[in-house]
This record gives C-alpha cells, structure tokens and sequence, in this order.
C-alpha cells in the first residue's frame, strides 16, 4: 500500500488484539493513504490526529473545520477490525466537538449520504482534554468492521470545530482476504462452436 502518513503506518501483518498496555492502537491498522476527512481547513491535517496513545496530548497535530463545524472521516482499515471504545480529544473551549456520528461504513461517505443513511451509532461527547472519556461503541454494529465513518456534526457553538486525537480501541481480526479466482472449463463440445469445421469437411472420394 506504500508508506502511510506519519504517525502510525498499516501493519498488515499482525493480527495481535488490544490489551491494557496497548490503548487504542486501531491507529496502526488505518489505511492512512486513503483516509479522508471532509471539510479540514488543511489538507491532509485529519491524519495528524490518529497517533499514538502516549502521544495524545501532543502539541501542534490538530484537525480544524473549514466552511462550518461538521467535519466527516472516512477511516478505511488494512482488514477487519472489532470496534469497542472511541476517545476523542479536543481544546477547552465551544469548538470542541460535541456529537459524533458512527457508521459501520461500506464505501466513503459524503454530508448528504451520512445525513440521509441510518446511523450505527450517535455519541454526546463532553470536552476532554486528556483523554479521559473512553466511550463504548454498540458491540453488534461494530463486529466485523472494514471501514468507519465518523460525522462530527456539530460542536459547543463556535463557527469552526477542532479535533487535537482520535483513539480507536479494539481488535485486529484478519486480514482481507484475496478474491478468488474461478476458472471456467469446456466440460462437453458445443456443436455450434465447431459448424465451420463441419461445412469445410470432405468425404474421401467426392471432389
């Protein structure tokens, strides 16, 4: 897949799950070349927010909105994933995020699409700015999960919305795995597939 966008690149490979001395490292599983983030001020600053758990109050690395408040990430994973906490952490002031909207997502989402589709999930965020709130997800809508979609719909009233870090805490579960490939066989002679051979016949003797 190339190299991935700094911090965290795809480790395809393991398939180790999350256990207490590895907080919310989903991180290491996102397809970061193809996350995408709707409505970022800067381009490409979404990814900057997936890092890390030691690094979650790291200065500097921050996603802003740009023409209104919602901001959408597409979050595509190297396989799939079991979500079951999701932490987010924004500054202490009214362009904190206040709603997060969860889809268990098949394809990218645009702003119509989340406001039209059934939503797996909504969550009320409060203002965190350490990363004490760990949020549970809907265990059955988040099982066998490939892609997430999070709509950041609205935040404690400022024009702009800012998000500092994401953390998605759960369990790699496989890899995707390769299509296969169906090779179709002649089983039985298809007389109309050999008539011109037949018409070209000439019977021994006749000229």
């Amino acid at each position: 897949m190339g190299d991935h966008c700094a911090p965290g690149k795809c480790d395809c490979s393991s398939s180790a799950t999350i256990d207490s001395s590895d907080l919310f490292s989903l991180f290491l599983k996102i397809d970061m070349d193809n996350l995408v983030c709707l409505n970022e001020l800067e381009p490409g600053s979404a990814k900057t927010v997936f890092r890390p758990w030691d690094e979650r109050l790291s200065t500097g690395p921050c996603v802003k909105s740009d023409v209104d408040e919602e901001l959408l990430f597409n979050i595509p994973f190297c396989g799939i994933v079991r979500l079951k906490k999701l932490t987010v952490i924004g500054p202490d002031d009214s362009s904190h995020p206040k709603t997060v909207r969860l889809f268990n997502a098949k394809k990218p989402l645009e702003f119509d699409e989340a406001s039209n589709i059934d939503v797996s999930q909504t969550i009320k965020l409060s203002i965190d700015t350490e990363g004490a709130l760990h949020y549970p997800v809907k265990q059955t809508k988040f099982q066998n999960l490939s892609m997430l979609s999070l709509h950041f719909s609205d935040n404690f009233g400022d024009d702009s919305t800012q998000i500092n870090f994401i953390g998605l805490q759960g369990d790699y579960i496989r890899d995707f795995r390769p299509e296969l490939t169906i090779t179709s066989y002649e089983i039985a002679a298809n007389p109309a597939d050999h008539k011109a051979s037949s018409q070209n016949f000439v019977p021994h003797g006749i000229s």
